[in-house]
């Protein structure tokens, strides 16, 4: 429907998709005053440039207990997934997963122009209609078809009105809560320690790691390190004196993968074992030894004499 104008539109509902320019709906594209859209529904997509609404494109008037289930798309900002316009909304509701120009509205919101928040199950169910809203089920206009679980009017055909745009998919994602130490430094022949990192996976979802050693301090490119799949890393016992560069890349199914800070591991030469002190000696003729000269000192004078 185009536009309606002193017109009450009551009772309708809409399942194909609707494409325009300006004032486009799912139902009808302008309603102007002294009118009023009340107890409808529309299941299609609607597109347009201006003034586009699920329900309807741009309203003067009032919007009373209704549902959209299609997504909308337009130019500008005057697109919602009830009306395009702010107007006189009341109770009035939309499928949780409908777009609003490609995003998930939300807002929950009855009486605005998104209207309020309702799931598949909801809509494909009677007591929805008569709790959230006070739609009247008495086969004069509306009945509930049990079989196909949709309110239906007394004429027409239609069997499947509902078709649910699909739900948005949750990719997860990998935060890095915890960081290597940025330097370690260790000695050759002595070396202890480890590297770390913590990760969590959201939504949900488990981290797996594998480390890698780099010529560069840097975390693009490197060599992965055989075994070493844990959050914690080893530092190899065998490195000899130089400078050397390790980073963690963790992984979780469905989840891009995500690389740690670079650490450095600083291996120090090992030091040398002092050298024993040489023997003293004198500028010249000789020495003796001392037990040797306390045993020439104890010897009798006449002795030393004879002896000369």
């Amino acid at each position: 429907m185009g536009s309606a104008s002193s017109t009450n539109i009551t009772n309708c509902y809409t399942t194909g998709n609707v494409s325009g320019n300006q004032f486009v709906g799912g139902l009808v594209g302008y309603v102007s005053i002294w009118s009023r859209v009340e107890y409808c529904y529309t299941t299609g997509d609607v597109s347009g440039n201006q003034s586009v609404g699920g329900l309807v494109g741009s309203t003067l008037s009032s919007i009373i207990e209704c549902y959209v289930a299609g997504n909308v798309s337009g130019n500008t900002n005057s697109v919602g997934a009830l009306a395009g316009w702010d107007s006189f909304i009341t109770n009035s509701y939309r499928y949780q997963f409908a777009t609003v120009n490609g995003a998930f509205r939300a807002e929950n919101t009855p009486n605005g122009m998104h209207g309020g928040i309702v799931t598949a199950n909801q809509l494909t169910t009677q007591s929805t209609y008569s709790t959230l809203t006070k739609w009247v089920f008495n086969n004069v206009a509306w009945h509930w078809d049990s079989e196909n679980r949709f309110p239906k009017l007394n004429i027409g055909t239609e069997k499947y009105p509902f078709s649910f745009p699909a739900p948005p998919v949750s990719t997860p994602t990998i935060a890095i809560t915890a960081q290597p130490a940025a330097t370690t430094t260790v000695t050759q022949g002595s070396i202890t320690g480890s590297l770390s990192v913590a990760a969590s996976v959201s939504p949900s979802g488990i981290p797996t790691y594998q480390w890698y050693s780099n010529t560069t301090a840097g975390n693009t490119g490197g060599t992965p390190v055989s075994g070493a799949t844990g959050a914690s890393f080893t530092i190899p016992r065998t490195l000899t004196a130089g400078t050397y560069y390790y980073f963690c890349e963790v992984r979780a199914t469905g989840a891009n993968p995500v690389r740690s800070d670079v650490a450095a591991v600083i291996v120090a030469s090992r030091p040398t074992n002092p050298t024993d002190p040489s023997p003293s000696s004198g500028g010249g003729g000789c020495s003796a030894a001392p037990g040797l000269l306390i045993a020439l000192s104890a010897l009798p004078l006449f002795f030393i004499k004879r002896k000369r």
